[in-house]
């Protein structure tokens, strides 16, 4: 984990402030955020601009409870959204409950990471 390349990544893509009610806390990514969000961002290296089988564009994280899913999602985004080499990507996640779509939209707007339009990114199968 303390390898220069890994604590370059870490300073630079999982730390992020989040303002809720007037107050700004900065929160930065567990093992497993760091481990998952660096996992998403491979596979999705690896498989850019490839025809790939459709099993191939399928991966599972598995998070239980208050294990920070919101934030890996926020830090996957994140380091998504600025790596050159995906040409400005557009983010999309599909939840499975209304409350988990406002959830997230929270915890994005928060950390000052969604679009200013309403949310396009979040949608509710």
């Amino acid at each position: 984990m303390l390898r220069p390349c890994n604590v370059l990544d870490f300073l630079a893509n999982f730390a992020v402030f989040e303002t809720k009610n007037g107050r700004t806390v900065k929160k930065i990514a567990r093992y497993q955020q760091f481990e998952a969000a660096n996992d998403i961002m491979d596979r999705t290296l690896e498989l850019y601009g490839k025809d790939a089988k459709a099993q191939d564009r399928t991966g599972l994280i598995w998070h239980t409870q208050g294990s920070g899913k919101s934030l890996t999602m926020i830090y996957a985004g994140q380091k998504l959204r600025r790596d050159p080499r995906l040409q400005n990507p557009t983010v999309l996640i599909v939840v499975d409950r209304r409350d988990l779509k406002t959830q997230l939209g929270d915890d994005f707007d928060a950390c000052g990471l969604s679009e200013p339009s309403s949310r396009p990114w979040v949608l509710t199968i």
